[in-house]
């Protein structure tokens, strides 16, 4: 059977390229836009009658909203994903932004979505679920100037993203946000310099290793073998060039104590003066600890732990000089570990867990390039809900080392398995 797609502002920019890639995965799509002749010359462009459908339509009329999905629906005979992309920004200061101005940004970015997957969450029901996709913004997140309209919309957006998960799970459908930062788009065009936009490609790792790492040139890399053969771990490789003096992949998820000491082991034999870790929170996490263990001196699994204990500062933390090697992170998910001072690593003849505290284990520098997202295998990826668990699970097997961690464990146990 051949699924069905519904792309709101699908007529250029991000709605284009992401009903492009259903199209190229073999889905139908239904491409819908408020811009009639943009989107007719889209439709003529793509040339795929037969798999797409042609809605123009305001998200924020819900008649409209409405009939467009049962019509999409209708045409194509199910309808298995929605993605929320429609949306417009009007820039300008809080105290020149209209009431008009403001209600409109709203009605687009944040009752357009909600009519939206309000019509569609019953008819993807009757086919045994879905999932939703909406597209919100770095400026959902984070403030700036000009964008008190589109910033609150999206950040709105983000939490409206959190109910429907919730409410639709019952209904078997899946809902996530994206939050994409600067894309080359119009509305980018808009508000961004040329100069500005130049500087897009400044977020990627192969662009901004280099001159991260400063005049190190003795350098470790360290992933999981599921990263090793990634695009990304390429980037990364060829970015660091001859100075790349050792590299592993060895790290297993939670950071066990064998394998941080065999890290710091390579970091000694390497004599390297900086760590480049690629990955999950357990690599960023085994990495700084391995580095804690080389800064002190520690080479049995008795000491390392003993080091979670002392919380006692490295060689030179006070005195201005920095130890070696220093760590940089390339993150593949946020897990706060690539911007906290302490690190989790695991004892597993045990089975317990130990968190070490150093003000030196913050990275250098952290680097977000998307591409190191959408390098991580599928199946590395958990829903939240699973997550959450993980983490419960994960602390109730570290009791008795803080009793308010301890109280939130026992709750968010016994919630999610009521839940489950």
């Amino acid at each position: 059977t051949i699924k069905t797609a519904l792309v709101t502002g699908a007529a250029r920019g991000i709605g284009l390229a992401v009903a492009q890639r259903f199209l190229a995965e073999g889905w139908n799509v239904a491409l819908l836009d408020i811009n009639a002749d943009q989107l007719r010359e889209t439709m003529a462009a793509l040339a795929e009658p037969a798999k797409t459908l042609e809605l123009v339509c305001d998200v924020s009329d819900p008649a409209a909203i409405a009939g467009a999905v049962r019509k999409a629906a209708a045409h194509f005979g199910r309808l298995d994903a929605l993605v929320n992309n429609a949306g417009i920004a009007i820039f300008k200061p809080i105290l020149e932004t209209t009431p008009e101005d403001w209600a409109r940004v709203l009605a687009v970015n944040l009752t357009g979505p909600f009519l939206a997957a309000q019509a569609a969450a019953p008819i993807m029901a009757e086919s045994g679920g879905g999932a939703m996709v909406n597209i919100t913004s770095i400026s959902g997140l984070r403030a700036s100037t000009l964008r008190v309209a589109y910033g609150t919309s999206k950040a709105g957006l983000a939490h409206l993203t959190k109910q429907q998960a919730v409410e639709f799970a019952s209904l078997r459908i899946r809902v996530n946000a994206v939050a994409p930062g600067p894309v080359d788009t119009a509305m980018a065009k808009a508000v961004h310099t040329p100069e500005i936009r130049a500087d897009y490609h400044d977020v990627s790792v192969a662009e901004a290793l280099p001159g991260e790492v400063g005049g190190a040139q003795r350098i470790a890399l360290v992933t999981t073998r599921s990263l090793a053969g990634s695009r990304i771990a390429a980037a990364v490789r060829d970015a660091l060039g001859a100075r790349l003096v050792a590299e592993t992949a060895a790290m297993r998820a939670h950071s066990p104590v064998e394998d941080v000491l065999a890290l710091a082991a390579l970091l000694r034999e390497s004599r390297a003066e900086l760590v480049v870790a690629l990955g999950g929170g357990s690599v960023i996490d085994g990495a700084k600890v391995a580095c804690l263990a080389v800064w002190r001196g520690i080479t049995d699994p008795a000491a390392l732990i003993e080091a979670a204990v002392s919380r006692g500062a490295s060689p030179g933390a006070w005195d201005g000089a920095a130890p070696s090697p220093r760590l940089i992170a390339v993150p593949t998910t946020l897990s706060a570990a690539e911007f906290a001072p302490h690190a989790g690593y695991t004892d597993l003849a045990e089975g317990r867990k130990y968190r070490a505290l150093d003000p030196w284990m913050v990275p250098r520098a952290v680097l977000l390039d998307p591409a190191a997202t959408l390098e991580t295998p599928a199946q590395l990826f958990l829903s939240s809900g699973i997550r959450a668990l993980d983490h419960a699970a994960e602390r109730w097997c570290a009791l008795e080392t803080a009793p308010f961690s301890d109280a939130v464990s026992r709750q968010a146990m016994l919630m999610l398995a009521d839940g489950l």
